[in-house]
């Protein structure tokens, strides 16, 4: 075997070795389920309109802890309007978005 190889056979091996105990975060209390940013970045640009969701969840649990988590998710589109001689709108054109939360 060629050097590379041994090389990262014993860092995979050690990387195996040295992997400690995996947490995971309560599903029942997930938050990214209430908020559409972070289920799907995407939506951000979705469509034209200015969007400000408030999200409050109040969670009870069952080992005496209990969470309050208020979120506020914002997304603003970028839309450049092009005017004709009399000062109308003709077109508008969504060219991004910025999106908070």
């Amino acid at each position: 075997m060629k050097k590379n190889q041994i090389f990262t056979y014993l860092y995979i091996l050690s990387m195996l070795c040295t992997v400690g105990v995996a947490k995971a975060q309560n599903q029942q209390y997930a938050q990214f389920h209430h908020s559409p940013l972070l289920t799907n970045p995407a939506m951000v640009a979705s469509d034209n309109d200015l969007k400000a969701l408030f999200h409050y969840r109040h969670k009870n649990l069952s080992n005496g802890f209990n969470y309050s988590n208020p979120m506020l998710s914002v997304v603003y589109p970028l839309i450049t309007q092009q005017l004709d001689v009399n000062g109308q709108v003709t077109t508008k054109k969504r060219w991004g978005s910025i999106g908070l939360v």
